[in-house]
């Protein structure tokens, strides 16, 4: 079961749905089946980020949404994406310690770059299969 409690101030409300419903979506498709808690963030554009997840507890996340100025379609996708590592988590495949990265029981000490790291490759792949699929059922 997925509670999401979202915090927006700064996103109109048509973007807010959009993501949410987007991330509903993903949660089904991606089948994690454990009570999980998720504060979604939606805060005003990030010179780095679109996107970011925090685990708090173990059944409990915060995702930083950060408003993408290349439209709708691109902020659906972080969401999904975002949505992509709660499920990682949740499984245990993706796991944050202090200096340390665990991905599928392997540590990574930040020896690779962000777009080859494992948790961000499936992420992303995931993110387009899921936004086609959006897209077709709408």
């Amino acid at each position: 079961m997925l509670e999401l409690e979202v915090v927006s101030k700064d996103w109109n409300e048509h973007e807010v749905e959009a993501c949410v419903q987007s991330m509903i979506y993903a949660w089904n498709i991606l089948d994690v089946n454990e009570k999980t808690h998720v504060v979604v963030k939606f805060l005003p554009a990030h010179t780095i980020y679109t996107g970011l997840t925090e685990q708090e507890r173990v059944k409990s996340y915060t995702i930083r949404l950060y408003y993408n100025t290349e439209g709708i379609d691109a902020m659906m996708k972080t969401a999904m994406h975002e949505m992509v590592h709660v499920a990682q988590f949740r499984s245990g495949k993706l796991r944050y310690e202090p200096a340390m990265v665990w991905y599928d029981g392997t540590v990574d000490n930040d020896d690779l770059a962000y777009l080859d790291s494992p948790w961000e490759k499936e992420a992303y792949a995931m993110e387009e299969i899921l936004f086609k699929q959006v897209i077709k059922n709408v």
